[in-house]
């Protein structure tokens, strides 16, 4: 069997762990790790969200002449290195245009800042 999973609550326990996996895991994590994964490859992923940015120009997913608009796509992802010490946002334009990383500490600040630009813009003092 090349595909190979570690353990969680929704896999089994007798499905073989590659060797470049050094342990469990993380719960959210939904990737089928596999020993010939490429070392670029080697991550844990699998909880997303995406946001349709409805303000920004929408792109042409058709023809010319029979054009299919839609809007851009934000995408934010966690994503881990099997050897980092805990996961990063890793914030996307569309399906492949990578933005950039944060720590969780700065994806937390970042996500404080928001709330409170939202908050400011609706008259509100209080973000929560």
């Amino acid at each position: 069997m090349d595909k190979r999973t570690t353990p969680t609550a929704d896999r089994p326990a007798d499905v073989e762990v590659p060797a470049w996996l050094t342990g469990p895991c993380p719960a959210w994590c939904s990737a089928l790790h596999s020993a010939s994964d490429h070392p670029d490859d080697r991550h844990h992923d699998g909880v997303s969200a995406a946001v349709e940015l409805t303000t920004m120009d929408f792109i042409n997913y058709g023809a010319p002449t029979r054009p299919n608009y839609r809007p851009q796509v934000a995408l934010i992802d966690l994503i881990q290195g099997y050897r980092e010490a805990e996961p990063r946002v890793c914030v996307v334009e569309g399906s492949d245009r990578f933005l950039f990383y944060l720590s969780l500490a700065e994806a937390e600040e970042f996500a404080g800042h928001l709330l409170q630009l939202v908050a400011t813009a609706r008259g509100e003092s209080d973000p929560s």
